[in-house]
């Protein structure tokens, strides 16, 4: 994920051959979705094509998932709630799960987060 900051001049369309501010890496595949954490401005997820869900700390220039979730398929949405932090995905296999990647240990890179509920295919 690569993030600029197209607000810096809000009359001026974004610029995004200008350099971004940072850039994410760990995702091997597509990422389908991006969320904001709208109780922590500065944590957000994606979701990709490579079956998992990460968690980023905009605020670490180190670029790194401060932790990784594991599903069974690819995850092509996610949401973040507004107040709880909980994380909702849906993915190629017709099933959504909500996770609560504070369940996690700080310093998970490769975890799987505690599922609050998974909801299989019919």
């Amino acid at each position: 994920a690569v993030v600029w900051d197209i607000l810096s001049s809000p009359t001026a369309p974004p610029n995004l051959t200008s350099p971004p501010l940072a850039e994410f890496r760990g995702h091997k595949e597509h990422i389908y979705s991006l969320a904001w954490d709208p109780a922590d401005p500065a944590r957000f997820v994606t979701a990709s094509q490579d079956k998992t869900l990460r968690v980023w700390d905009a605020r670490e220039r180190a670029g790194k998932a401060v932790a990784v979730i594991r599903a069974d398929a690819e995850i092509f949405s996610c949401a973040v709630h507004p107040t709880e932090g909980i994380v909702a995905t849906c993915t190629t296999a017709n099933s959504t799960a909500f996770y609560d990647p504070r369940a996690l240990p700080s310093s998970s890179s490769s975890s799987s987060a505690t599922v609050v509920r998974r909801q299989p295919p019919r």
